[in-house]
């Protein structure tokens, strides 16, 4: 009998064992985000609020991760990048084939009533891989000019807007976390 509850024993306790975890291996969801990714983004029809030509717009981006770190660049024509909101304005957060990249900010963090250019700005980009070599982006940016009018209004600017885009791009190079 007490043979019996020793094996009976120990079926039950291998139920237990907690399986090894792979979140921190980046292999079993299709690869690192670490790279330089470049691909070109078209605006979503019906999602330029207000007043915006439907579709017609798009450009060219490239990101570059390394670990916790990204850089965002827009590339207005070949072989130039302009990069967005420097000195680490955009975060990332990441999580097996998914990743959100995302930045907040404003013209100025002190109000002043004389003036009326005061903005705030969000860009947020949620990345979904396709494959170890290329992902999915859809990329939407919100502007408020909180001091304008919220509608458009002959010879002023929009108070409010957004954009939408979406894309695929592909990594053209990996970049390797510097070792200390």
């Amino acid at each position: 009998m007490k043979y019996i509850l020793s094996i009976i024993a120990l079926v039950l306790l291998s139920g237990c064992a907690t399986p090894t975890k792979n979140i921190e291996k980046p292999e079993f969801y299709l690869g690192s985000y670490d790279g330089i990714w470049v691909g070109q983004i078209q605006q979503i029809k019906g999602n330029g609020y207000p007043f915006v030509a439907e579709g017609k717009h798009q450009f060219s981006i490239m990101l570059v991760i390394e670990g916790d770190t990204v850089k965002v660049y827009r590339q207005p024509k070949e072989g130039s990048a302009e990069e967005v909101k420097a000195s680490g304005g955009f975060k990332i957060i990441k999580h097996k084939t998914n990743a959100i990249i995302y930045s907040q900010d404003s013209e100025s963090d002190e109000f002043n009533e004389k003036d009326t250019s005061d903005w705030v700005e969000t860009w947020n980009m949620t990345l979904t891989k396709k494959d170890n070599s290329s992902l999915y982006i859809y990329h939407v940016r919100a502007v408020n000019n909180f001091k304008n009018p919220p509608d458009h209004h002959a010879n002023e600017s929009m108070g409010r807007f957004f954009f939408s885009f979406s894309g695929e791009l592909k990594r053209i190079a990996i970049v390797e976390k510097a070792k200390n």
